[in-house]
């Protein structure tokens, strides 16, 4: 197996206070530029790195939140008019909210402005208290569904949090939908492992069935949570 290998250059950023988020994308002079959003106090900040020439470094590109609490998660939809936006959930105090960017080149060939939304497009969950984890995945009218877990409070005098998943149906223009607690969790267990700044990291794992309405028709799928 080959070892690991520290990149040249490795730093992202000497601001740093909470864990990133990272992915690969197909934006770039070569289609494949390094994007990670990184929280630096309040701030969430999205860096990129050009992967068309060795040696290029990470640079800052935008404050996509000045209000954030937590570690971000970032990905490449396949929304917007060239099918790859950025999309981003961050915690803003209680508020898991959510932003994105358009990556589309404008039809006229002048520069794409490349901006994050000044403001969150939607607040997902008023409750939360964790960072989240965010994917497309092949459900709903267009098979392109945004699909969210969160850790939400379980409310005064519980002494269990919630892990709870919502999505956005985006084919059918509708809002954020809560849709099932995957797991109730005791949160003494969690709180022991959760900073104000760390993503989920509980030793459960976590199976169930679970019902959406996706469809007209009820069907039941199947989620597989690991936490490690």
């Amino acid at each position: 197996m080959n070892p690991w290998t520290k990149a040249d250059p490795f730093i992202v950023s000497t601001k740093a206070t909470a864990e990133a988020s990272f992915i690969q994308s197909n934006v770039g002079a070569s289609s494949n530029n390094f994007e990670a959003v990184v929280l630096e106090g309040s701030n969430l900040v999205h860096y990129c790195k050009d992967n068309s020439t060795p040696g290029n470094k990470w640079n800052p590109m935008a404050v996509i939140s000045s209000h954030a609490s937590s570690a971000g998660c970032i990905i490449q939809s396949t929304l917007g008019a060239s099918s790859n936006n950025f999309e981003v959930v961050v915690l803003e105090g209680s508020n898991l909210v959510h932003y994105y960017r358009d990556n589309s080149i404008p039809a006229d060939g002048s520069p794409p402005t490349y901006a994050w939304s000044p403001k969150p497009t939607a607040t997902i969950s008023s409750q939360a208290v964790s960072s989240a984890s965010l994917i497309q995945s092949d459900l709903g009218a267009s098979h392109n569904n945004f699909e969210v877990v969160v850790l939400e409070a379980g409310g005064l005098g519980s002494q269990q949090d919630n892990l709870v998943h919502y999505y956005r149906d985006n084919g059918d223009a509708s809002p954020v939908v809560y849709e099932a607690v995957l797991a109730e969790l005791h949160t003494q267990v969690l709180r022991q492992r959760l900073t104000q700044n760390s993503p989920l990291n509980a030793p459960v794992s976590v199976r169930r069935m679970a019902k959406t309405q996706h469809s007209k028709t009820p069907f039941y799928r199947l989620f597989t949570l690991m936490c490690l």
